[in-house]
């Protein structure tokens, strides 16, 4: 009877331990990224590629190790919208003096942008720039860090917090309204999740096998 309860436990820990190293990358892939916003058919007006109190503005913060990733499209005929991203006190200070033009002259952090498409390999069309701009039926992938630099189209983590901003124009001569479509994602805690489930997978069969090799050294020593 000792050695069929025995193997019954063993068999449970075993199994439970297995679920948890097995279902650890599914789980952790839930949480890959963390969606931070999501505007559909966000509109504003062109005034906005003239005045930094006219843009839509994202704050992000960037934490270590981080990464942030952008879809920015825009499907209205007409409409002409950039993204840029700028230091949270470079843009207040540009809020501040809402110079003309401004949005349009200054320069943003770098982020990598790759645009998909069915001729090429999406990995074949990325390039680190300071600025994208959409016109009907554009979608643009992006990746930011913090900065980067064209040269070899590179990104690297710059921690601190940072402003994601979109102006634009309108064609149209009486319509200044200009539509555009943003989600924003973070990279969460998949790794730590991960790990999280497929230590505790470990620890439960580890523990199992030393709790049943105790019971069974106190069986022998009882027997002796």
């Amino acid at each position: 009877m000792f050695y069929l309860v025995k193997n019954k436990l063993l068999k449970i820990g075993v199994v439970i331990g297995l679920i948890f190293i097995i279902f650890a990358p599914m789980v952790g892939g839930l949480f890959e990224t963390l969606q931070v916003k999501k505007d559909k058919d966000r509109t504003i007006s062109e005034e906005s590629s003239v005045s930094f109190r006219e843009v839509a503005a994202y704050e992000i913060t960037v934490k270590r190790n981080q990464k942030y990733i952008i879809k920015f499209s825009v499907y209205s005929i007409n409409v002409s919208a950039s993204l840029k991203i700028f230091g949270k006190g470079f843009f207040d200070s540009e809020f501040q003096k809402n110079a003309t033009n401004a949005p349009q002259t200054v320069t943003g952090k770098y982020f990598l942008v790759s645009q998909p498409s069915w001729a090429y390999d999406p990995s074949s069309t990325e390039d680190s720039l300071t600025v994208v701009t959409c016109d009907q039926d554009d979608f643009y992938y992006i990746e930011f860090m913090g900065d980067g630099q064209s040269v070899n189209d590179l990104i690297w983590n710059e921690p601190g917090d940072y402003v994601i901003t979109v102006y634009g124009t309108n064609s149209f001569a009486n319509n200044t309204n200009v539509t555009f479509n943003i989600e924003i994602f973070k990279s969460g805690p998949s790794e730590v999740i991960k790990k999280i489930f497929s230590y505790t997978g470990w620890a439960i069969i580890i523990i199992t096998c030393l709790v049943i090799s105790i019971k069974i050294s106190k069986k022998w020593r009882d027997t002796d």
